[in-house]
């Protein structure tokens, strides 16, 4: 079977393996499709030491959050491929600040008429995913849309 992509959804956490999920986004876009390159903007929780519940919410300024817009959006526009520009892929860009990115990310495709979302997963197992949380497993769960979890292959330093 074979199926053409045309308004893809990437969520990256701008992380190496958000960058490689976001390579294979662009690979997967037909001729003249859309790439739209999500972050979102978690407010920082203080946690507790003892059992990690949130403690307190650290507030955010606007010059906080103009901040990190600018740094997301400088960061997605290094990884639009030059390659894709034979093929007429267009990239957006979307910055969002919420405390649910699952949510944003099922909400967004809605929006935006995605056909694919393209999600890197760090794949935290025990204690790391209890404390973290599973972003991937959440979008899964929401999706109407077909969702591709990309694993990053890449050595750990």
């Amino acid at each position: 079977m074979s199926r053409t992509f045309h308004n893809v959804l990437c969520p990256t956490d701008l992380s190496p393996t958000g960058d490689d999920a976001v390579a294979l986004a662009f690979a997967l876009a037909a001729e003249g499709a859309t790439v739209h390159l999500l972050h979102v903007c978690e407010p920082a929780f203080l946690m507790s030491p003892l059992d990690a519940t949130p403690l307190v919410v650290t507030p955010s300024t606007p010059e906080g959050q103009a901040a990190l817009e600018r740094k997301a959006n400088q960061h997605m526009r290094r990884l639009a491929p030059d390659a894709t520009s034979g093929r007429n892929v267009r990239t957006e860009h979307h910055v969002v600040h919420d405390v649910n990115p699952a949510a944003v990310i099922e909400r967004e495709a809605r929006r935006l008429g995605c056909d694919l979302i393209v999600l890197g997963t760090h794949g935290r197992t025990g204690l790391g995913r209890v404390l973290m949380g599973s972003v991937a497993t959440d979008v899964l769960r929401r999706s109407k849309v077909p969702v591709l979890l990309f694993h990053g292959g890449r050595a750990k330093e």
